[in-house]
């Protein structure tokens, strides 16, 4: 919608999440595409690998979901000159209407949206 193409990993091997299709690894990702961001969400020991390889294939913006966030992990993409955000939920600021948007209405109020 915003002129950005969106790739889905689920290293679980789903090849499809709500519909969308996805690929099991960053490396069955399109060996010509070019990546500037990426939202991650892991648990905080399984983040290492993931942030060299999102290094290797430039991005430079990472979001790291919400508690999955480690020392380590925001220190290495850090590390690897990435611009990090790691203490926020991604979803409320997606055009949702679940429970995230009461989340995103709370954090306007106290100003940390």
């Amino acid at each position: 919608q915003k002129g950005k193409t969106t790739f889905l990993v689920d290293l679980s091997g789903a090849n499809q999440i709500e519909g969308d299709d996805a690929v099991a690894s960053l490396a069955d990702l399109p060996s010509d595409a070019q990546f500037d961001a990426a939202v991650i969400e892991l648990h905080p020991d399984d983040m290492n690998p993931i942030i060299e390889q999102l290094a290797v294939k430039g991005v430079k913006h990472l979001w790291i979901q919400h508690h999955c966030q480690s020392p380590k992990a925001v220190a290495l993409a850090k590390e690897k000159e990435m611009q990090v955000i790691h203490d926020g939920c991604s979803v409320m600021y997606t055009n949702c209407t679940s429970y995230h948007k009461i989340h995103r209405f709370i954090w306007k109020i106290v100003g940390k949206y």
